[in-house]
């Protein structure tokens, strides 16, 4: 009698998992519970379509088939020959035989008389299937943000849940224009923003960033159709950091690229510690008058030392600034828009204003998730 054995092999701690990955969602449909329990205490197992005897299953193992029952408690090899699929331990080397090479076995004859009838061939094929899984999460998080500009009569602000993979961040602006509730078109729709990887902490002295981007005083990138994208990689290239140098830079090589590609003037900024310190003042009170552990941001309503435009974000300036450029309401990143419509109020849209000086400052947030409150302003 001829046999056509092939062996792939199944580590049984997946098969042993199976009952509880059903819980979870995650069918098995090719071992029963009664199978799972055969092979729960041994290392590997295979599943032979057939009915070969143990004997038969023992020498293709090399084993002895005592050994083989010893692996085999909960089997059955009395019956002369093993169920049709039933799943078995097979051994592995030092526990009576060892496992056959993965690759399909030789074709041998178990007696004298080599018969190809199919009525009369046992034919064995051991298969096997390893189940794994890994818990998936996404966590959401709601939170607000508040755009609006002012200008001779009253604050404006809007706000929108922000859900997002990683982490939710949350980023608000204000500037000086119309005086009034939601001098704006309201935000509400939802985006996506993903945390900036971490990078070494700065030092206390302006340093050069690690991933130099060209200075203002530098021939401006050609525009190649995609501004916004440029300007996303030029604001992603810095690394996080509270440096006032930093934040000026990246202000003005933003400024610098905008003026070369839309024909416009806009001056360099400098820094102002007066507008920095009114710009402290702002994320403080945003932190005592709003939610801010729960991703809140309010603006204050005093405006003064020049202050027309107020921008709000999270964790540290760079990420701050970074947000302000690439923030989405559902319409497109506010760079994106801004380049559609000129001139719009948003955050972006107070990096490129009639601005000459500006500053950042932080306010700690107690329990909040995105780190303190950064508040932008400008003059």
């Amino acid at each position: 009698m001829r046999l056509n054995v092939s062996l792939l092999l199944i580590a049984t701690a997946s098969l042993a998992n199976a009952i509880n990955i059903r819980r979870m969602g995650h069918l098995n449909h090719h071992f029963s519970k009664q199978d799972l329990d055969n092979v729960s205490g041994c290392r590997f197992a295979a599943s032979f379509d057939g009915s070969p005897s143990c004997q038969q299953v023992a020498d293709l193992n090399n084993m002895s088939l005592k050994a083989f029952e010893a692996i085999n408690r909960n089997l059955d090899c009395s019956s002369g020959s093993l169920p049709d699929g039933a799943l078995v331990c097979i051994g592995v080397g030092g526990a009576g035989g060892v496992v056959p090479n993965v690759k399909p076995l030789p074709t041998f004859d178990t007696d004298s008389e080599s018969n190809s009838n199919s009525n009369n061939a046992a034919t064995m094929t051991a298969t096997a299937e390893a189940t794994s899984m890994a818990a998936l999460g996404v966590s959401g998080s709601t939170a607000t943000k508040t755009v609006a500009r002012t200008s001779s009569t009253a604050e404006s602000t809007t706000t929108e849940n922000a859900s997002i993979e990683k982490t939710s961040v949350p980023i608000t602006t204000t500037s000086d224009a119309i005086k009034t509730k939601d001098s704006i078109a309201p935000l509400t729709s939802s985006e996506e923003l993903a945390a900036p990887s971490p990078s070494p902490e700065p030092s206390p002295e302006p340093s050069p960033v690690d991933v130099p981007a060209p200075s203002p005083t530098q021939q401006p990138a050609k525009d190649t159709g995609d501004s916004c994208g440029y300007i996303v990689s030029l604001a992603n290239s810095y690394g996080a950091s509270s440096s006032a140098s930093d934040a000026v830079r990246l202000h003005n090589e933003i400024r610098a690229y905008v003026s070369s590609v839309k024909g416009i003037s806009l001056s360099p900024l400098s820094w102002s510690d007066a507008v920095a310190s009114q710009a402290t003042a702002d994320a403080m009170w945003s932190v005592g008058n709003s939610n801010c552990a729960g991703g809140s941001l309010a603006h204050s309503p005093e405006w003064s030392n020049g202050v027309h435009a107020k921008s709000l974000g999270w964790s540290n300036f760079m990420f701050a600034i970074q947000q302000f450029v690439s923030y989405d309401d559902g319409g497109g990143s506010e760079c994106a828009q801004w380049f559609a419509n000129p001139g719009m109020m948003s955050h972006f849209g107070n990096i490129v204003s009639d601005s000459s000086s500006m500053g950042c400052g932080l306010a700690t947030c107690p329990g909040g998730q995105f780190g303190p409150v950064v508040g932008c302003d400008y003059a």
